[in-house]
């Protein structure tokens, strides 16, 4: 692990229950888990802190996900996993177009979720 980049991860979730369950799969990576309920205060987050990567909920009360990332973007480059409602083709492939890693489909299947959540912060945060 590199000890000169911090391990913060944004998780841009509206639901708080989920936001703490990740967190708590990131922390136990070593990862500082940054909440934010809606895409100003994930924006605001990444103005203000060293992110490493990032959790997207495709569908925020205030704006896409993707239009999320895409104003990330211009503020931080970092890996990106999306969670949320099952979505059209057409949106997975707008996704893999804006380099998301991975998408974790709703209604999350705890291991499933669980496994995805270690395998991402192994890969973008552990080494």
């Amino acid at each position: 692990m590199n000890a000169l980049i911090p391990l913060n991860v944004l998780i841009a979730e509206p639901d708080r229950e989920t936001r703490t369950a990740l967190a708590d799969v990131l922390e136990a990576f070593g990862a500082r888990a940054w909440g934010a309920e809606d895409g100003a205060s994930a924006l605001r987050i990444a103005r203000q802190v060293p992110l490493r990567a990032s959790i997207i909920d495709v569908a925020l009360p205030d704006v896409p996900g993707l239009k999320l990332l895409s104003l990330l973007r211009a503020v931080c480059e970092v890996p990106v996993m999306f969670i949320g409602a099952p979505e059209s083709k057409e949106i997975r492939l707008q996704m893999a177009d804006a380099g998301v890693w991975s998408f974790l489909p709703r209604p999350f299947d705890r291991e499933v979720a669980m496994l995805t959540i270690q395998v991402f912060a192994t890969r973008f945060l552990v080494g």
